[in-house]
């Protein structure tokens, strides 16, 4: 299955196709996947060993079973963070330039594979599992028919239509910081669930139990998608970042010194799309304001795009209004404005 979702997605998703064949970049360091509960990283000391290769059993488990699914998609080389990356506690030098090359990394890879609730590396990618447990529940009821005028049986199928949620958007791995990227700037995403294998890419989400493809209100749904935006439109690209800032804000991050960092693949991203300069996690041009003043920069209606009113309670609000000036197009208050102002009070 995870072969038919790889295989047409490269052969037939347009969207997808920059990522198809050569790119001609690659990482400072790859694994060679040739012929040939411990933390298992690079560094200094592990660096000779590493470099002469090792045998696939000394491997932890997790580490084991991602080669098997690359060689088995046909792919020689694996990136993962850990082996190609110095891990040096007392010497970051290698870290934080690799950190800088990570939109890189996953722009340019073939596959991206998850391991949606493995806690750590000794975790198995392989859940043992019911495969009939996703199958969907079935219903049957008497349905008026016009055509036989009576009574008629009719099977309906029951899912759960909170699966992508529990099983992708909530998933273990996709609650760290660090990985939010991975699974943005990929081209194709692999998610190996605890229940199912789920598939991610900017033309198709799919599951085992919709193998080809998500049922529409399921894909439809703004749990669900990442990739299927047109991001050449300006102000869709803006409304994502906003979108994946929400989203990112409430993920865990071990090293809160690497807020900024975590998330600076998916900057330089946008960066090239809105053509905007990036500052510390926002944007410095004026977004989507308008170019025509029709409204106070405090007001809803000088942005263009979908407002998401605040659902905050205002008790305790730390500033209040003193005074608000306007000027009316037209003697109709509720019209047209060329200009307004606004005084705060409030502890800085």
């Amino acid at each position: 299955l995870a072969r038919n979702w790889v295989g047409d997605c490269v052969d037939n998703h347009k969207q997808c196709i920059y990522s198809k064949g050569d790119t001609g970049w690659y990482p400072t360091r790859l694994l060679d996947l040739g012929e040939s509960t411990e933390d298992f990283v690079l560094n200094k000391q592990k660096y000779p060993q590493l470099i002469k290769g090792l045998p696939l059993d000394s491997m932890p488990r997790l580490f084991q079973d991602t080669i098997s699914v690359a060689c088995s998609l046909g792919v020689q080389y694996l990136w993962i963070d850990s082996l190609c990356i110095f891990q040096d506690k007392d010497d970051k030098t290698d870290w934080a330039h690799e950190a800088s090359l990570m939109d890189k990394v996953y722009s340019h890879s073939y596959c991206n594979i998850s391991a949606a609730d493995a806690e750590n590396c000794s975790w198995s990618l392989f859940n043992a599992r019911d495969p009939h447990s996703i199958n969907p529940e079935t219903l049957t009821l008497d349905i008026v028919s016009d055509e036989i005028g009576g009574m008629i049986p009719v099977q309906f199928y029951v899912y759960n239509c909170d699966f992508w949620f529990e099983q992708v958007s909530t998933a273990l791995v996709n609650k760290r910081a660090w990985v939010l990227q991975e699974r943005i700037l990929a081209p194709r995403v692999l998610h190996f669930g605890e229940r199912q294998l789920m598939w991610e890419c900017c033309e198709k989400d799919a599951a085992e139990v919709f193998p080809h493809g998500l049922h529409p209100e399921l894909a439809a749904s703004g749990n669900v998608r990442f990739k299927s935006f047109n991001l050449e439109l300006d102000q869709v690209a803006r409304l994502l970042w906003n979108r994946i800032i929400w989203k990112y804000t409430g993920c865990d991050i071990s090293r809160s010194e690497d807020k900024l960092i975590a998330c600076s693949g998916i900057a330089k991203r946008f960066e090239s799309l809105l053509q905007d300069t990036y500052v510390a996690g926002i944007w410095l041009g004026p977004g989507l304001r308008p170019g025509v003043y029709r409204a106070p920069s405090w007001s809803w209606a000088s942005i263009d795009g979908v407002i998401w009113p605040s659902t905050w309670p205002q008790d305790g609000c730390l500033f209040e209004i003193e005074d608000v000036h306007l000027s009316y197009a037209t003697p109709d208050k509720t019209g047209g404005i060329t200009a307004g102002w606004l005084r705060l009070r409030g502890v800085l």
